[in-house]
């Protein structure tokens, strides 16, 4: 049985919040535990992924640290070292699973499992199951990657990344003294350059997602919650499905979710909006009695203040030159007009009749701001409404998931087990499925996935000329690299014809 390594962190006596990091080995089920002499604060460690976040002082040369315990635990006692000193081959694929094997995060140890199946598919079509390690050189990468750009016809991007993990275990065998080349395997292979291209929706395209109506719950399913994501501020996928209701908090007259990233361990603070809430809401209706009455009622009477607002717009488009026309000269100028064309027309006559004009002019005004005033009243009810039924669920169910998919299958736990990992995956997997159908028949071009909806929140707040900091916050990048890369991709001169400021809804 092979050993398993990790480093572990083990809460000090003193301070529970800070942990002593030290190096665990399991071997037939024998633990053995080695401090690494590294003291960090509980939120600063990331066990999932082995490294220390760059907030803990000394960070970097604790992660160099770490990196070195786990290569020489990796080599310790090494079977692959006593096959090297009996001069026994060591072969690829089986040297690579044990290089994937000692991988902690999962989603990472997949694909990296899923690149190696690649290799193997290769070596199957040479007749071998497997391939000594002394005999791989650069022929044997070019044909490779050669073979997954023209044969098997796999993206650029993927090909690139299928060839980055077998280079990772080719690098692994050389940093564990089980083999030398010269020259290096991958010397001088030329990868075709790939730019990453952000996805987004145009204005048409957003507008017929949103007015588009499924046929099935489920669908009805993705397709709210892929504008909840939108709303709650670009929000992955994998983080909304982890939300419960302790996340949500109160602060004055607004409601906000507070969370963790997964992929990055940012902290995010995000303000719900009345469509956030609309959106989410739909998902907690499930603890509220009488909801769906309410929301129809709410909805009823917004609709018909949309309807008189547009009513009164309308009808004030036919006024719109009104303070060019009750100018006295512009007046005096239409008398003697309608005078020299021989009409009969009273100077009094049209003085009043422009009078009754303006007379109703204003009259639409003010009805236009009732209106308006009404609607606004009547979202912060709607509004106020919704979060304190968040706020109740957040008494009696503070752990149970916002989104129900992952109920009965998340505490609150820091490192997700296998099992919720592949949970998540196959959610995931449905979701961008589910949403690739709904864009066949609501007829959109393009591609449409849960992370595109992250791509529309970020291009409309750079649009609308947010300062590129909070950008960065709201999406909770761990480096605003990541938010200028964003931006480059995102805010094109095609996107700079967009005219609705959709940020506005987020402040």
């Amino acid at each position: 049985m092979s050993a398993s390594h990790k480093i572990i962190g083990v809460p000090t006596k003193k301070n529970p919040n800070l942990l002593m990091l030290k190096y665990q080995r399991i071997k037939d089920r024998k633990r053995k535990l080695k401090s690494l002499k590294i003291k960090v604060h509980k939120s600063n460690w990331n066990e999932e992924k082995q490294f220390v976040y760059k907030k803990e002082p000394n960070a970097e040369l604790y992660n160099e640290k770490i990196q070195e315990a786990l290569k020489d635990a990796f080599t310790e006692g090494d079977e692959y070292l006593k096959k090297k000193e009996a001069k026994e081959p060591i072969n690829l694929i089986e040297f690579g699973e044990k290089v994937i094997d000692s991988i902690h995060t999962i989603s990472t140890k997949r694909s990296k499992i899923h690149a190696l199946n690649k290799l193997q598919e290769y070596l199957a079509l040479e007749g071998r199951k497997d391939i000594p390690l002394e005999d791989i050189d650069i022929l044997f990468v070019r044909g490779y990657y050669s073979w997954l750009l023209n044969i098997h016809k796999v993206e650029p991007s993927t090909a690139n990344e299928y060839v980055t993990v077998f280079k990772y275990i080719i690098n692994q065998a050389i940093e564990a003294g089980i083999v030398t080349y010269n020259p290096h395997p991958f010397a001088g292979l030329k990868k075709k350059k790939v730019t990453k291209k952000y996805n987004v929706l145009d204005d048409k395209e957003l507008v017929k997602l949103m007015e588009f109506e499924p046929q099935f719950k489920s669908q009805k399913d993705f397709h709210r919650l892929f504008f909840c994501m939108m709303h709650l501020a670009g929000i992955r996928i994998s983080d909304i499905l982890l939300l419960q209701f302790k996340n949500v908090f109160k602060d004055g007259d607004k409601y906000y979710i507070a969370y963790n990233i997964k992929k990055t361990g940012v902290f995010v603070q995000t303000r719900l909006t009345l469509d956030a809430l609309q959106y989410l809401f739909y998902f907690v209706k499930r603890y509220s009695k009488g909801y769906d009455k309410k929301f129809r009622d709410f909805s009823k009477e917004k609709s018909m203040l949309l309807s008189q607002m547009a009513d009164y717009e309308m009808q004030l488009e036919e006024y719109k030159d009104i303070d060019e026309v009750y100018k006295f000269d512009a007046l005096q100028w239409e008398y003697h007009q309608l005078k020299n064309e021989g009409k009969d027309v009273e100077w009094g006559d049209l003085v009043n009749q422009y009078v009754q004009r303006e007379k109703k002019h204003n009259e639409l005004k003010y009805n236009l701001m009732m209106a308006k005033e009404a609607l606004v009243k009547h979202n912060h009810t709607m509004y106020t409404y919704l979060g304190e039924e968040l706020m109740k669920v957040k008494k009696t169910k503070p752990n149970d998931t916002i989104i129900p998919f992952m109920n009965d299958h998340y505490n609150g736990e820091t490192i997700l087990s296998e099992e919720q990992t592949e949970r998540l995956h196959n959610f995931k997997v449905q979701s961008n499925n589910t949403l690739k159908s709904l864009k066949r028949k609501a007829k959109i071009e393009g591609k449409l996935s849960n992370h595109m909806a992250r791509h529309i929140f970020a291009q409309r707040l750079f649009l609308s000329g947010a300062n590129i900091h909070y950008i960065s916050m709201a999406l909770g990048h761990s480096s605003l690299t990541n938010t200028e890369k964003y931006r480059e991709q995102l805010v094109t001169s095609e996107a700079m014809d967009v005219t609705e400021e959709f940020a506005l809804s987020f402040y």
